[in-house]
């Protein structure tokens, strides 16, 4: 394999002056002798060569002198372009902060406005919550405990979390002990102050307005406080329909046929000698009747208050259903 030449600035001009020293021995040894005209045209060939070869060494550097002058110049133009983008990440930047301010500085504005009550948030709405509804209900921890998780799922609704997965919350924290009651109010307020820090919003003075606005409305809230039903965590009694307590002959039977449809067919069980539908031996169609309107009564009994169930009992009963056996609620009946 041929060695690789070495054509570097430094071997060039080291090659140039190798020959310019040869040229000028050369021209030395023939004025020495006097020399031939061949000798002579070959000294002024060489001289030519040389000169050439310089020339192209000079015309090399100032290429390679060029393309050193576009690199830098493309490598400015690429810092250049970065800045740009850079500044225009951080205009972006700077207009969301200033939305944020702008916004942060309405609510100070509206917070400056507040009545300063207690020396603390807690005893502000501690003071507004007697006045409001009175010792009794304010220190109802059941009645509060309903309150704070409605308005924590509104939160969370608010932000984008579903049905299905706040009931994949409630499932995954009631299937674990119960926790400690400080620390879980501690856990709320770290984990409520670094959601509003993700949202961008002040906690404490959303909180200040929120109470100014309770206390505008005390009336209203106490006027609904006084219609919410009296068991149960719901903040407003559920739509209801009127059931008689002594249901009629005529409702049992409604709910009898919603359970077997033929009962609806007078005769339809009554098995004729030559029938291969039914055992003539089994119950009637009458009979059949009679059983199931009895049933529906036990039903019905359940429905109005009357039998084996009562609200205070309605986790015990809960509790008995097992997973796979939930039916969802069917929106068109």
């Amino acid at each position: 394999m041929t060695d690789k030449i070495d054509i570097s600035p430094e071997a060039v001009a080291t090659l140039l002056e190798e020959r310019e020293r040869i040229d000028a021995d050369f021209a030395d040894e023939i004025k020495r002798r006097g020399g031939t005209l061949t000798e002579l045209v070959n000294l002024a060939i060489a001289r030519r060569t040389t000169a050439v070869l310089r020339a192209m060494a000079e015309e090399r550097d100032e290429a390679m002198a060029t393309v050193e002058g576009m690199i830098t110049r493309m490598r400015a133009l690429r810092d250049a372009q970065d800045a740009v983008r850079g500044f225009a990440d951080e205009v972006k930047q700077a207009e969301g902060e200033a939305a944020i301010a702008a916004a942060h500085a309405s609510g100070f504005a509206e917070a400056l406005q507040l009545p300063q009550l207690h020396s603390s948030f807690q005893n502000a709405v501690a003071a507004w919550m007697e006045e409001c509804f009175g010792a009794v209900i304010a220190a109802d921890v059941t009645e509060r405990n309903h309150r704070f998780l409605e308005e924590a799922l509104e939160l969370v609704q608010a932000n984008g979390t579903t049905r299905g997965e706040a009931l994949q919350l409630v499932d995954y924290v009631y299937d674990r002990p119960a926790g400690e009651v400080g620390q879980e109010i501690g856990g709320v307020m770290v984990t409520l102050a670094a959601l509003c820090e993700a949202v961008r919003l002040n906690m404490e003075v959303y909180g200040d307005i929120e109470l100014k606005r309770c206390w505008d409305k005390i009336e209203k809230i106490r006027a609904k406080q006084a219609a919410k039903p009296r068991h149960g965590p719901l903040p407003e009694a559920p739509a209801t329909v009127t059931v008689p307590v002594e249901p009629t002959l005529g409702l049992l039977m409604s709910m009898a046929i919603r359970m077997d449809h033929a009962l609806g067919h007078p005769g339809y069980y009554d098995a004729s000698p030559d029938s291969m539908l039914f055992d003539p031996h089994g119950p009637s169609h009458a009979q059949r009747v009679k059983c199931m309107l009895s049933e529906m009564r036990q039903v019905h009994e359940e429905i109005v208050g009357t039998g084996f169930y009562k609200p205070k009992k309605e986790d015990d009963y809960r509790s008995l259903i097992p997973n796979d056996a939930l039916v969802p609620k069917d929106p068109q009946r």
